[in-house]
């Protein structure tokens, strides 16, 4: 799972490389489960998750 902008998060649902996350009945906007393993793939994306995240104001 990862925290993403909701845009990207979006992105990566559209073109098939993540599912949504929903936790009981609420759709999580920002949150996305990788459909399949990819290595490269995974690595870049928690380089933009940990970017977001860092970018969040506290």
């Amino acid at each position: 799972m990862l925290k993403l902008p909701a845009e990207r998060a979006r992105e990566l649902v559209e073109e098939g490389t993540a599912e949504v996350m929903v936790m009981g009945a609420r759709r999580m906007r920002e949150w996305v489960a990788l459909r399949s393993p990819d290595e490269d793939l995974w690595r870049r994306l928690l380089t933009e998750a940990a970017d977001h995240v860092a970018s969040l104001p506290r």
